[in-house]
């Protein structure tokens, strides 16, 4: 079903989580590995989605939070 999200998801949420996919890291990495620079408040919508459907989650508080994906299994 996994899948299936996958198609819903936009261009850049893919790229997000094919960045996460080496390792976790936090926004502003995430952004510097990105093509297009988006702000940071567009790259936290976009990890707040992946997370509501179960492709990534937070590690840590605060400033030392990294995102990484959830191993699907």
């Amino acid at each position: 079903h996994k899948d299936k999200e996958a198609l819903n998801l936009t261009t850049r949420q893919q790229e997000i989580l094919h960045i996460l996919s080496a390792k976790p890291l936090n926004a502003a990495q995430i952004i510097a590995q990105l093509e297009e620079n988006p702000s940071i408040r567009t790259i936290q919508s976009d990890l707040a989605h992946l997370e509501t459907m179960g492709f990534v989650k937070r590690e840590g508080k605060a400033r030392a939070m990294v995102w990484k994906l959830i191993d699907v299994k």
